[in-house]
């Protein structure tokens, strides 16, 4: 698919000149309404005129006429599962399909946007991983300076955070963020409340529901973060896990938000292995491979329940922003990976229980 910004492009170039659209006129032998026709996209010049206006304007005539690839939403999350899958099996081959892709949709920002997030999901462990997270910040820029569409500026902003912080540059999301964050960006719920206004509760119920989920995951990864950075604190950590564990079981998110809950069983896994808490470390890994067969053999990682009524019908909508960041084939293999691996299981390598898990993880049915 494929956009013209012929009169729009017009309109910059001649502001850009300092002319007025009688002087333009003049040049081009046409009446003031002719150009007024061309910039408000009514009518577009003919071949001639348009070379003669990319000569004026010292421009190409693509440049002049502004055509636009674009792409669909179901388009851009084709491509996007079809290279997160492509990342994990080729990876040096899905890279440079993903450059070619990206300059060939330049001025699609929402495909951008998305690239953004699979370059900076799969830039850790490749062996380009400087070159692919400074390509990251330079489509986040991209994005701030020329979409003009708010929502997406402000996801680009915090992808181009993160892709800085696995830089080891602290310093620049600082200045990114002003040094402070604010309080927590309640643009889903002002939405929610213009809809209350508007008589449209269903959008306003839909829209709480998801703030509220969100909230929800937002809580458990913060104190997730907390217990990391308080790992002398034993305490702490055993009364974190277990608030979690409860909080995750009375709203039920096993069931609404796997990868949470998974985030949560599996630290929880590595903090009983560590304190030599057999029993406490294979009831949860028990609980962490539950949890990975329901984000793996289904297509969707948000689904509504008894109570949160609207997220599947959600996710359905906003297919793109439901998907996970990396293909699940890569999800399954570095998961049984860590457990294999990481230190603090060693000491089970022998026992059935583990084993048990090891193996019903690895017979995980993966639908892509």
């Amino acid at each position: 698919m494929y956009k013209m910004n012929t009169g729009a492009n017009i309109t910059q170039l001649r502001k850009e000149q300092g002319i007025s659209q009688d002087q333009l006129a003049d040049f081009m032998h046409v009446t003031k309404s002719a150009v007024s026709k061309w910039e408000s996209g009514s009518t577009l010049p003919d071949l001639v005129t348009l070379s003669k206006l990319a000569s004026f304007f010292n421009v190409t005539l693509d440049e002049l006429a502004g055509y636009e690839a674009q792409l669909t939403d179901e388009e851009i999350n084709e491509i996007y599962s079809s290279l997160s899958r492509e990342f994990t099996d080729a990876p040096d081959l899905a890279l440079s399909r993903c450059k070619k892709l990206i300059a060939e949709y330049y001025s699609c920002f929402p495909f951008l946007q998305q690239m953004s997030m699979l370059l900076l999901n799969h830039s850790i462990l490749n062996a380009h991983e400087q070159e692919i997270l400074r390509t990251v910040v330079s489509l986040c820029d991209r994005i701030s300076s020329k979409s003009g569409d708010p929502s997406l500026i402000k996801n680009a902003a915090a992808i181009k955070a993160s892709a800085l912080l696995f830089l080891q540059e602290p310093d620049a999301v600082l200045d990114m963020l002003n040094g402070e964050s604010g309080i927590l960006d309640a643009s889903m719920e002002l939405t929610a409340q213009a809809y209350i206004q508007k008589r449209e509760t269903a959008r306003a119920q839909e829209l709480f529901e998801l703030a509220a989920v969100q909230h929800l995951i937002s809580a458990i990864q913060d104190f997730l973060q907390l217990m990391f950075l308080k790992p002398d604190d034993k305490q702490f950590a055993r009364e974190t896990l277990h608030r979690l564990l409860r909080l995750s079981e009375l709203y039920h998110l096993e069931d609404v938000h796997p990868s949470s809950t998974a985030q949560i069983y599996i630290t929880a896994a590595q903090f009983y292995a560590d304190e030599d808490d057999r029993d406490g470390c294979i009831g949860v890994l028990e609980l962490f491979v539950n949890a990975m067969r329901s984000i793996l053999e289904t297509n969707s990682v948000l689904c509504s329940d008894g109570y949160f009524e609207n997220l599947s019908s959600y996710a359905g909508r906003h297919i793109m922003r439901m998907e996970l960041p990396r293909s699940k084939k890569a999800v399954l293999q570095g998961n049984i990976h860590a457990l294999r691996t990481h230190p603090c299981f060693s000491k089970y390598y022998d026992d059935p229980g583990f084993i048990s898990c090891l193996e019903r993880l690895s017979q995980i049915d993966i639908k892509e």
